[in-house]
């Protein structure tokens, strides 16, 4: 279930080969019939609740920020994977697809495909971000959406928030290119978007192994707000610990630490407070 302004989606998975005996109109490739795909039905919150659409689409949907309404076109990041007459993935990647609702139904209009994990959609900006390389997409013709420049930053991914002007505060894990893998420690980050062709870097902190921890992403385990009037980062810190239970299973729990408050002067970030 994904709410987004005054509607809601229903999102189903097919992940059998046997559920893709159906018809669809949407998938513009009809021989890919052992590709996962999802059942999307969307629904207006009015004094009743009133279906608006549904239909069948490639993928699997990301997460709750996966569906995204932008003048009157939906953006859908999914994950893509194909299987085997046996139900085994051979193939998977992420993509991008924009949908158009016509008589009830989703009607494919474009589509980014074979991307890295797409994050997030901001108006005309979408980004895509995974294992140290962060990738901007050009929305604003929804028709032929295009993928921008790219920056190298030492973040396993990325979660964004918009400022003004182009500008974006973003944060994440920090990431080892040498052992592929999440290390321990953090970044916040301001980007500079304004040309998608040339994303900037402008300012960065680290945080320490006392705020993060490699069994958590960032955005997970450390809960940041934005307050645009003031400029004001509000982080709320948690640390992860591994314990056992008397059986010997172990398990994850996790504990406030404390909260820093930060202050952006200039598109710089300064620490105000613990």
């Amino acid at each position: 279930l994904i709410v987004h302004n005054d509607s809601f989606y229903i999102c189903s998975d097919f992940y059998h080969p046997s559920f893709f005996n159906i018809s669809n109109n949407i998938s513009n490739d009809k021989n890919d019939s052992f590709a996962d795909k999802t059942h999307l039905h969307k629904f207006k919150l009015n004094k009743n609740i009133d279906s608006v659409a549904n239909g069948i689409i490639e993928g699997h949907i990301l997460n709750e920020t996966s569906i995204n309404e932008y003048n009157n076109y939906i953006r859908i990041s999914s994950s893509d994977m194909k299987r085997d007459s046996l139900g085994h993935i051979v193939e998977s990647g992420f993509s991008l697809q924009i949908f158009k609702i016509i008589n009830g139904t989703f009607e494919k209009i474009s589509s980014l495909n074979n991307l890295t994990y797409v994050t997030e959609l901001y108006g005309d900006l979408g980004y895509a971000s995974l294992k140290g390389l962060l990738t901007l997409i050009d929305l604003s013709d929804p028709i032929t959406p295009q993928i921008k420049g790219s920056i190298e930053i030492p973040s396993s991914h990325i979660s964004l928030i918009p400022i003004s002007n182009g500008y974006y505060i973003g944060s994440g894990n920090n990431f080892n290119k040498d052992s592929d893998s999440i290390v321990e420690g953090a970044n916040l980050y301001i980007f500079n978007f304004s040309d998608m062709n040339n994303p900037q870097k402008i300012s960065n902190i680290s945080f320490g192994t006392e705020f993060t921890s490699t069994n958590s992403d960032f955005s997970s385990s450390m809960t940041k707000q934005f307050y645009e009037a003031s400029n004001l980062i509000l982080i709320n810190n948690y640390q992860f610990i591994e314990d056992y239970l008397d059986d010997n299973t172990p398990f994850i729990t996790d504990f406030y630490i404390g909260t820093k408050i930060y202050k952006i002067n200039d598109y710089t970030i300064n620490l105000l407070n613990n």
